[in-house]
């Protein structure tokens, strides 16, 4: 059951308004209670989408939308095992065109593989990224957004193409950067305007799963 003390801890951790105190009583709610972690994220990404509508009216080039519903239809649920440190932290970057290929803009227990947590704000230079578990979010200087769900392992080859290894992305692309690709041992997923889906089994096969628009896939 959602409560209005972790709707308020959550509305102030979005608004940056929430004191240390709150922040950590948000944590270990999140911590033990999985219905709390899924409402928060939902909050995250309906704060993102509205983030994106609001720039649109000077950008339009820069539309991005986050549907809340991509990882309920995907079917990988939403996981984190007990004893998960979690972090907190949604932030807007501003990217410009001597970026790195990502910035990571949103983590939720985001730790990497020797154990190091990832912090928002980090460049990403390309190149193999690995998270051992919780969830981060990538900005690209297009506009495109990439959410890793750990365990996962990619490789960043430019803001226009990444590699999935294994575990389970989610992206949306806006129309800055259609054509953005995601290939996998099996699969060459290259959008076409849309928010879409890619898991990769311990077996390597791969499924995709599109959310809203369409995707070209081909092996």
């Amino acid at each position: 059951m959602i409560d209005d003390e972790l709707q308020d801890w959550t509305d102030k951790s979005l608004n940056d308004t929430a004191t240390e105190e709150e922040l950590l009583a948000l944590e270990e709610r999140l911590l033990r209670d999985e219905q709390a972690r899924d409402h928060y994220l939902n909050a995250v990404n309906i704060h993102a989408s509205l983030q994106q509508r609001f720039v649109v009216v000077e950008e339009p080039a820069s539309v991005v939308s986050f549907l809340t519903v991509a990882r309920r239809k995907f079917g990988m649920g939403l996981t984190i095992a007990a004893g998960l440190a979690v972090l907190i932290a949604v932030s807007s970057i501003l990217l410009n065109p001597a970026s790195p290929p990502a910035v990571i803009a949103q983590v939720v227990g985001a730790y990497g593989e020797t154990e190091t947590a990832y912090a928002v704000g980090e460049t990403v230079e390309s190149g193999p990224l690995v998270v051992s578990r919780g969830l981060m979010r990538l900005d690209f200087p297009n506009g495109a957004r990439v959410t890793l769900e750990g365990p996962a392992r990619v490789e960043l080859i430019d803001e226009m193409q990444m590699v999935l290894h294994h575990g389970v992305l989610t992206a949306t692309i806006p129309e800055a950067a259609i054509g953005f690709v995601v290939d996998t041992i099996s699969a060459h997923v290259v959008d076409l305007g849309t928010s879409f889906g890619v898991s990769v089994g311990k077996g390597g096969q791969t499924e995709v799963c599109v959310f809203d628009g369409e995707v070209e896939v081909s092996s």
